[in-house]
């Protein structure tokens, strides 16, 4: 072999026993992955329809996870609008349980409460709750007779977006269907006031819609209850004005197993001015 030929077989044999000594060939390190961008959520600020559960709490919201349990059971049925009868908060100055401030927390809504009497050391009475801004409200009492049950509407103007409409919350006598007349009749006569704007009542009326007490609320407004083939078998009502822009169009019964009271869910449909 002569002597080029030497000196390439020499650099070939070196070559490849450094080759052999090398570590094994590491992939490159992937690049950090990227955070998904967040989901874009966008605030509801208007819509043609709207849903409004209307329950009676029957003072059973008392602590943090009565409310949470009821809220979760509330959210089942996405109501843009919640309208509660008997539910408690402090009197003024007490730093008890508020169970209108922790359901509006846990439902993410805009509350307003209107009190009708005094039960138990707490002010108890109506609530609207809202996923709108509230832009008005005001508590008006409803006659009783004398030693009955204080009671009260909880009135408000909620801003859905296309217009502003009024939701309102009451309770009428729960013994005596004289005294539930004498209220509906005083509702009746009371609502007119609220003419600035379309409005919805609801509440718990401790009857069905074909008693003398719906009987007098239905001589000047829609019932919801009788929407359907045959009318709901609750005794939480709905009602608005035959001629308003906001117009109930499907009703249901719902229960609430957990408290033991019945509620009703209404759609609501609204015709832009």
């Amino acid at each position: 072999m002569n002597a080029r030929l030497q000196y390439a077989y020499i650099i070939i044999v070196v070559s490849l026993l450094f080759a052999s000594c090398a570590g094994p060939k590491e992939a490159a390190p992937a690049p950090p992955a990227q955070p998904a961008p967040p989901i874009a959520v966008e605030k509801k600020v208007q819509s043609d329809s709207l849903r409004i559960l209307s329950i009676n709490t029957l003072h059973a919201l008392t602590d943090v996870q009565s409310v949470k349990r009821f809220a979760s059971w509330v959210k089942m049925f996405a109501p843009d609008v919640v309208a509660v009868q008997q539910i408690d908060r402090p009197m003024e100055g007490k730093k008890d349980f508020d169970a209108v401030r922790e359901l509006a927390r846990q439902l993410d809504m805009n509350p307003f409460f209107g009190v009708a009497r005094y039960y138990k050391g707490f002010d108890s009475g109506n609530a609207v709750f809202s996923v709108y801004p509230i832009r008005q409200s005001t508590v008006e009492s409803l006659p009783v007779s004398k030693g009955k049950v204080r009671r009260s509407l909880a009135y408000t103007v909620i801003d859905v977006g296309l217009q502003s409409v009024g939701f309102a919350s009451t309770e009428v006598d729960d013994q005596s269907p004289a005294e539930r007349k004498k209220q509906a009749q005083e509702l009746v006569a009371m609502l007119p006031q609220f003419v600035d704007f379309p409005f919805v009542l609801c509440g718990e009326f401790y009857e069905t819609s074909s008693s003398a007490a719906s009987g007098v609320m239905k001589e000047k407004y829609i019932c919801a209850n009788e929407l359907g083939a045959a009318p709901l078998t609750g005794t939480q009502h709905l009602y608005s004005a035959g001629k308003s822009t906001v117009k109930p169009v499907a009703a249901q019964k719902v229960v609430n197993k957990d408290i033991h009271s019945d509620a009703i869910m209404v759609r609501l449909h609204i015709v832009s001015q």
